[in-house]
């Protein structure tokens, strides 16, 4: 009886249940969490999950659920009391003698804070069984909010004005984005887009819950992504409602977009578009080009766009960007509501063409503010050219591995409009950008090859001889 002296906080304490586990499975750490093929059950795809800062672990596949003592219990077959003497030697305590702590201490110590926050995983995809989202009505089922636990809006329903289902690239249903919309206190229209996922919680009780999909977060279209291999694609930038819209006013195209917004683009999977040309469409506004084109904060932190995330792995990227004139936010939805025909959009395309090299000039802005609509489709400033801004173009070609003819066409890119502008001699970026290709492991004659041809096509972007995007 010795064991059951042995105090479980001062266990859970001495190793994390993560470490715990790890020295008996293989985990692979998926965002904050850690998955695993489950070790209680046969299955090829991992729904072991490993939940650390909430000291729980849980299977989708078999349902097993529980922390230190109950996962060394069920693995080595043991009862509770030999699991916790299994675990004291483990962490090296005494398991003879009671904890030290004097009880008159620990009794005045008041209870560590319950988790007001009940945690809820997301189930992938969503089980057959699954009951529907949205009611005859257009409301939601009853939904949990795990951020609202505790309070009056803990369970929740919606009407929402559109919604979205997500799938994967078996077309297989992983959760839905809905589109809410309200009054703002100064009259104007706001809106409000969560993510819904179907997930398990406290004592295996699975509903649909308002939490995102798990890290690294799915595209919106992954299943035409992969019915269509060949196709360009369109990424809108931003929003579900446009990209519907541009996939009736452009169908030769497969058009995606993500979860979350522009301040998202970095939780979310995009190796889907691994060695497809891509078109970065924009909303008319500046969110959709700090999304682009990345921007910088007041601490002086460098925020990549999805320039700088795409183009080392897409085999062409350019970025068409509304004029000024339009209205703020105008995207391909209005575009549609306007009336626009198929040949109207596909005109309209190549008409607000633009390398997508613009990523030096948002860099450049020191407010976080992107490229301006004063400035748009001018080359960047001479702020981006600072030694430290060269040297990490150079070090991102070194050190990009197999993605280093990518990364090399994008830093052609980046310099090649700073030639254009006269900030740095064509000849010295090309020679910097050829010396770089060569520490990367291109030969030579390869990297001057890729340069050239690089410096020739955004050449003609520039000039406007490219007269139609890829089809």
């Amino acid at each position: 009886m010795t064991a059951l002296l042995v105090p479980l906080d001062e266990l859970r304490r001495r190793i994390s249940l993560a470490a715990l586990i790890g020295r008996r499975i293989s985990l692979a750490r998926r965002g904050r969490e850690f998955v695993a093929l489950c070790p209680f059950h046969h299955e090829k795809t991992p729904s072991f999950y490993v939940v650390e800062d909430k000291g729980f672990y849980h299977c989708f596949g078999c349902g097993a659920h529980g922390e230190h003592v109950s996962f060394v219990m069920r693995y080595h077959n043991l009862d509770r009391a030999d699991a916790v003497e299994k675990l004291a030697s483990e962490v090296g305590l005494d398991r003879s003698k009671p904890s030290q702590q004097r009880p008159d201490v620990a009794s005045r110590r008041p209870p560590p804070a319950a988790d007001k926050e009940q945690t809820w995983i997301p189930v992938l995809p969503v089980p057959r069984d699954a009951p529907p989202l949205l009611r005859p009505d257009g409301r939601t089922i009853e939904l949990i909010n795990p951020k609202q636990a505790g309070t009056q809006k803990e369970r929740v329903r919606f009407r929402p004005v559109m919604w979205w289902p997500y799938r994967n690239a078996e077309g297989l249903l992983l959760g839905f984005v809905l589109r809410m919309e309200f009054r703002k206190p100064d009259g104007t229209r706001g809106k409000w887009t969560p993510q819904i996922t179907f997930c398990a919680g406290p004592s295996g009780a699975r509903r649909w819950c308002v939490v995102a999909f798990p890290e690294p977060r799915p595209l919106y279209g992954l299943a035409e992504l992969a019915a269509r291999p060949q196709a360009p694609v369109i990424v809108t930038v931003e929003g579900e409602k446009a990209s519907d819209a541009g996939r009736r006013l452009l169908p030769e195209y497969v058009v995606v977009t993500w979860p979350g917004g522009s301040k998202s683009i970095t939780h979310v999977d995009w190796s889907s578009l691994g060695g497809r040309d891509v078109l970065l469409v924009l909303d008319n506004d500046q969110w959709a080009r700090q999304a682009a084109d990345g921007w910088i904060d007041r601490s002086r932190k460098h925020h990549a766009g999805l320039v700088e995330l795409l183009a080392p792995i897409a085999e062409r990227m350019c970025v068409v960007d509304p004029p000024a004139e339009l209205p703020g936010g105008w995207d391909l939805a209005d575009a549609e509501k306007e009336g626009w025909t198929q040949t109207d959009a596909a005109r309209w395309l190549v008409q607000h063409l633009r390398p997508a090299n613009v990523i030096a000039a948002a860099t450049a802005q020191p407010n976080g503010q992107s490229v301006s609509n004063t400035n748009r489709g001018r080359a960047p400033s001479r702020n981006c050219l600072h030694r430290g801004r060269l040297e990490g173009l150079v070090r991102k070609i070194i050190t990009a591995g197999q993605q280093r003819e990518g990364t090399l066409r994008w830093a052609c890119g980046v310099l090649g409009a700073a030639a254009d502008n006269g900030d740095i001699r064509p000849e010295l970026a090309q020679a910097m950008l050829v010396r770089a290709g060569m520490r990367a492991g291109l030969g030579e004659t390869a990297a001057q090859r890729l340069v050239a041809a690089s410096f020739q096509i955004m050449g003609a972007l520039n000039e406007g001889e490219r007269r139609r995007p890829w089809a």
